[in-house]
């Protein structure tokens, strides 16, 4: 009953609670409960960007110390002028790069331990400069397209060459065998 009576009292005489005002001395003490601190107020938006920015120059900056720690693969000709390999094009063209590679170096090898081989790599040798030549033309950046595919077919042309060379070789060498044992 009583709470009835309060909020019977309270709304009977609603007008007069809503005319009154604190006094200005209830306001200088809530005032002074306040904490005094309060910094500078700086909005979320600012804080985004700013942090936005910072991530920015973080990553700007890794960038540049990663590629300055990294070996210049850039040959350079004994004409002075850069030679760009098939590997600073792209990860497959290194693997291209690296296949042929392996081969011709095999066939050569091969063709080594014959007696006369060393005297039939000259025909190969002449596809190498060639083939350097290749490398100094795309790293001045001409119709890169066709000289990575005229740099591809020289390494065919080199293998296919070799596998030729060798084969003469050990049908001479068994043919020379052959008729060492006839004897």
């Amino acid at each position: 009953m009583k709470k009835d009576k309060i909020k019977s009292f309270i709304e009977d005489n609603r007008d007069a609670f809503d005319d009154e005002m604190p006094s200005p001395k209830v306001w200088d003490q809530i005032e002074e409960a306040l904490p005094h601190d309060r910094g500078r107020f700086v909005p979320i938006r600012w804080l985004w960007t700013l942090g936005a920015a910072a991530a920015m120059v973080v990553l700007l900056l890794g960038a540049y110390v990663y590629t300055m720690n990294q070996p210049e693969e850039v040959q350079v000709a004994e004409s002075g002028q850069p030679m760009f390999r098939l590997s600073n094009v792209s990860e497959e063209m290194a693997e291209v790069e690296a296949y042929y590679l392996a081969e011709v170096n095999e066939r050569i090898d091969e063709m080594k331990k014959f007696p006369e081989g060393e005297e039939y790599l000259t025909a190969v040798e002449e596809l190498r400069s060639e083939y350097e030549s290749l490398c100094i033309e795309l790293g001045r950046g001409a119709d890169r397209g066709k000289i990575i595919e005229a740099m591809i077919q020289n390494y065919r042309m080199r293998l296919e060459i070799l596998e030729e060379m060798l084969e003469e070789l050990r049908k001479w060498h068994n043919e020379t065998e052959d008729a060492s044992y006839e004897v």
